[in-house]
């Protein structure tokens, strides 16, 4: 039986990332250096619970073994990589549908020159499923709200899924979240 190092959530033997706080399994304790797209020990918390929360609403919405890419535009780099990074090995420890890896999600942004801030629209999803195959497209686009106070900020996450063939909306998903201004640095 295996457990999380840094929350202590019971995992499945073949779980590669807590589907509870997603640090990796095999982690060292929170003491270790972070690493590039790490988020520091309890100030993560919000942010990976949004993202779980969100992961479970695509598992209800994506068909069963879907091949699907997940498109992340968010204020920064850091932010768009460890969004991505979290809701792929979510949907790889949940096993409900392929989410593509991170190189050919790099290879499609390439390709389709997209900025991290752009919008998808749902001509653009379509050369997304064309370049890459898949099934399914799901856009995550994260927007900062406001200041709640001097130390965090509110957050909203709008998520689409899209038929790849179509570009029709199979679902879409919002929620906010309050996060620290110490993740400022993602």
């Amino acid at each position: 039986m295996a457990f999380c190092m840094n929350c202590g959530t019971q995992l499945p033997e073949t779980a590669k990332f807590c589907n509870k706080c997603g640090t990796p399994t095999g982690a060292a304790p929170a003491m270790s250096a972070p690493a590039e797209n790490a988020v520091p020990d309890n100030q993560h918390d919000a942010l990976n619970k949004a993202i779980r929360s969100a992961s479970n609403y695509l598992n209800d919405n994506i068909p069963q073994g879907s091949k699907t890419v997940i498109l992340v535009q968010a204020g920064t780099k850091k932010l768009s990589d460890y969004t991505v990074d979290r809701f792929i090995a979510n949907a790889a420890n949940d096993g409900k549908f392929a989410a593509a890896d991170r190189k050919q999600l790099d290879l499609i942004r390439t390709q389709m020159n997209l900025q991290v801030s752009g919008e998808i629209d749902g001509k653009r999803a379509l050369e997304a499923g064309s370049l890459s195959g898949a099934q399914t497209i799901v856009t995550v686009m994260m927007r900062r709200l406001d200041e709640v106070d001097d130390d965090h900020d509110r957050y909203r996450m709008k998520i689409s899924v899209l038929d790849a063939q179509t570009a029709q909306v199979r679902g879409m998903y919002s929620g906010d979240m309050t996060i620290s201004h110490e993740l400022s640095w993602l």
